[in-house]
């Protein structure tokens, strides 16, 4: 992401920031290269500060500047389409024949024979199922003394299964739901404070000389900022539930159920041969025998955190006109061509209000995604300089960026990132070479 590129070349622009200025320093003392320093041999004259200063600028008509840059202004950002929460479980069809089905208040697996080595085996070692479809079996030890009553293996149903609440159970026999809901163009709106720190280096050659004092430049900056804004709350979402419906085979278990159920095994006088060794077990088709699909307007809450979150260059190109007030002060002013390569991470969390409608299981979802975009706009700018000495200087000033914004989707959710009209305040070092 954009974040790690800004950290590693904001600490560049920081070394440099530091070390260029020093070097520079150095050369200019130590370099009489002739281009902006000529005496005589004799002594009898040589150049004034003044035209060392414009020879100087004559033969080096590049600069650099690294400066850290303040953002007046923040972004804002209008979340919308929220509230779409999709069923954390995937129902199979009933056409894809038994299996494992969790709902969001049960759940549904595959019944087979109990295995050879289960203390409750219904099989042989060699396979041989004992049990008869409809009826009970009996586990016995060597003295033919029963040690279990178990309900037998049935083809078509289930002994393992559950669900929760008591509504489930209808005269068609129980139903296991998944909820989700669907949204209904929830909005949200969030915006960070100005303030915003990043670094800044530019690049210029010089196009023509419009006088002794003054140039034209050609320029090209690029700036570092980060992007970073994210608000919590809560929207009205239509609730959809699938409900499968499953036979019972006896009487409904109270609710909550577990399948497979066992109470104590008794002898004739009430005393435990053995726990949990008398199966309980209602079964069920194991299939679904029934769908049905509903969609509550409204019926929904949803709970979400929503961000955005990364960072984006910006960069300038255009005209630019420098100009030396004396030999010490100097100012430039320009316009041109803005850009910004944006980042952004769109983070999203949200969970329906299950308690609303009685279920005490979470429905939630939390996703990211990515993206890249470039925005076009405008911008001018305006600097102050201090020339310590021929090649280097301070200076301080402002810029004004006209970025725009852009539209990221996810899932059908859309962030709306208005990077506005900044005012960015600059300071920092430029170097003539």
């Amino acid at each position: 992401m954009l974040n790690h590129k800004i950290a590693r070349l904001a600490s560049v622009c920081l070394a440099a920031s530091v070390f260029v200025p020093l070097v520079s320093a150095q050369a200019t003392d130590s370099d009489p290269d002739g281009d902006y320093e000529a005496t005589l041999q004799d002594g009898s004259f040589g150049l004034s500060p003044r035209l060392l200063q414009m020879a100087f600028r004559q033969s080096h008509p590049w600069t650099i500047s690294t400066s850290v840059r303040y953002n007046s202004n923040g972004i804002s950002v209008g979340f919308g389409d929220l509230g779409t929460v999709p069923s954390a479980q995937l129902i199979a069809p009933p056409e894809a024949g038994p299996g494992l089905r969790v709902y969001d208040d049960g759940a549904v697996a595959k019944d087979d024979p109990r295995p050879f080595g289960d203390t409750r085996a219904e099989t042989l070692e060699d396979g041989t199922v004992i049990s008869e479809p409809f009826g009970r079996y009996s586990v016995t030890d060597n003295n033919g003394l029963t040690l279990g009553d178990y309900l037998a293996y049935t083809p078509d149903r289930t002994r393992t299964w559950a669900y929760d609440y008591p509504s489930q159970i209808s005269s068609q026999g129980v139903g296991l739901s998944t909820y989700s809901s669907l949204s209904t163009g929830g909005e949200a709106y969030a915006s960070s404070d100005g303030g915003a720190v990043g670094f800044e280096m530019q690049v210029s050659r010089r196009a023509m000389r419009l006088s002794e004092k003054s140039e034209l430049n050609l320029t090209m900056s690029i700036g570092l900022n980060d992007v970073q804004a994210g608000t919590a709350g809560s929207v009205t979402s239509d609730l959809q539930k699938l409900t499968d419906i499953y036979q019972i085979y006896g009487s409904a278990p109270g609710a909550p159920f577990r399948g497979p159920s066992f109470t104590d095994l008794l002898d004739d006088n009430g005393n435990i041969i053995l726990t949990d060794g008398r199966e309980t077990t209602a079964p069920i088709s194991d299939v679904a025998i029934d769908q049905l699909s509903s969609v509550v307007p409204g019926g929904a809450t949803v709970h979400g955190r929503w961000e955005i979150d990364g960072g984006y260059y910006s960069i300038r190109m255009g005209p630019q006109l420098r100009s030396q007030l004396s030999e010490r002060l100097g100012l430039t002013i320009g316009a041109g061509v803005a850009a910004a390569y944006v980042g952004t991470n769109f983070k999203v969390s949200e969970s329906i209000d299950t308690a609303a409608f009685g279920l005490q299981n979470s429905v939630s979802v939390t996703e990211q995604a990515s993206h890249n975009e470039v925005i076009l706009g405008y911008y001018a700018e305006f600097a102050a300089e201090l020339w310590l000495t021929v090649r280097t200087s301070l200076f301080i000033g402002g810029a004004y960026e006209s970025i725009g914004d852009y539209t990221q989707t996810f899932r059908g959710r859309t962030a709306t990132v208005d990077l506005g009209n900044n005012f960015i305040a600059r300071v920092g070092i430029t170097t003539r070479f």
